[in-house]
């Protein structure tokens, strides 16, 4: 494939595997919510705190090895950055629902934050998280 086609190709797939791991890791996280608080009664917000974790360390496992291609041998420091990066991208979520809810209302407010807050995630993944500066990832 020619680098141009390449290049095309890569910026249409990549954020559209990125949204696919987004779905599976919701999907882990809700499983584990479920069995967590249903099935073994555990408390909600414990039952959240431990599912939302695994949702997310689902996500950086499939994201850096599908989505980002990553080859690195320490997983730490890029983990802490992927965290830093979700962490970045829920205070986007969580600022646009609170400045539009009021006018917009919740669902529109709340589609718009989700676009945003997605396009901050895969950003901060694709540039920081996952950059191949000097085709090394960072360290």
């Amino acid at each position: 494939m020619l680098p141009l086609a390449k290049n095309a190709a890569d910026l249409f797939w990549r954020p559209v595997c990125f949204a696919g791991v987004g779905l599976a890791n919701t999907l882990v996280d809700f499983a584990i919510l479920l069995e967590l608080s249903r099935v073994l009664l555990w408390p909600p917000t414990l039952a959240n705190i431990v599912s939302y974790s695994c949702g997310l360390l689902c996500s950086y496992m499939l994201n850096s090895r599908l989505t980002f291609k990553s080859r690195t041998s320490s997983w730490r420091f890029p983990f802490l950055m992927y965290i830093c990066a979700n962490i970045l991208g829920f205070l986007t979520n969580c600022a646009i629902v609170f400045m539009a809810a009021p006018s917009l209302g919740l669902i529109l407010a709340k589609s718009y934050a989700t676009v945003a807050s997605f396009a901050v995630n895969y950003l901060l993944s694709r540039f920081f998280v996952f950059s191949t500066e000097r085709g090394t990832h960072r360290q």
